[in-house]
């Protein structure tokens, strides 16, 4: 039986083998938590969502996870070449005209997503997510309690809700 640190360490490491139409470069600019610029483009990150940039968390220490959200995504992808394709089946456009793409590390081919979530800076969004989500990231408050967006803080915040 695999522990959820053990199942999301595997999903992590597996090499992704995206199409040969993927969209390959390095990040240009950081939007917020779930959204970055590649060759001029902005990418959607596909099947989580990230708090918006001014989302806080009220308590005794104030939690900008916004900015937290998007500093992980800039750490994740700093001086990294990331590949991004449309997965199968999906729309490959936002509301906002941005590209929803699934996205990882040429290096090492570790789902960018993927470590936004086990980070605790954004969540997994189950209408979107396929079971390879499902099965391997959908562990952060798990993996990561009472942390970035897992906080007990935090709880009122709301994700995935569009």
């Amino acid at each position: 039986m695999r522990t959820p640190i053990a199942t999301t360490l595997v999903a992590l490491l597996l090499p992704l083998a995206s199409p040969a139409d993927a969209q390959t470069g390095r990040a240009d600019r950081v939007i917020d938590g779930d959204t970055l610029v590649i060759q001029g483009e902005t990418i959607r990150l596909w099947a989580i969502d990230a708090p918006e940039i001014d989302a806080i968390c009220p308590g005794a220490e104030r939690l900008d996870v916004g900015r937290y959200a998007r500093s992980v995504l800039e750490w994740i992808t700093e001086d990294k070449v990331i590949s991004c394709w449309v997965p199968p089946d999906l729309q490959d456009e936002d509301v906002h005209q941005r590209q929803v793409r699934r996205c990882a590390s040429i290096e090492t081919g570790i789902d960018i997503a993927g470590l936004l979530v086990t980070y605790g800076a954004a969540a997994v969004c189950p209408q979107f997510a396929t079971d390879f989500y499902d099965d391997n990231f959908d562990l952060g408050s798990q993996l990561t309690p009472h942390f970035g967006i897992y906080q007990p803080e935090c709880g009122n915040l709301t994700l995935c809700d569009w």
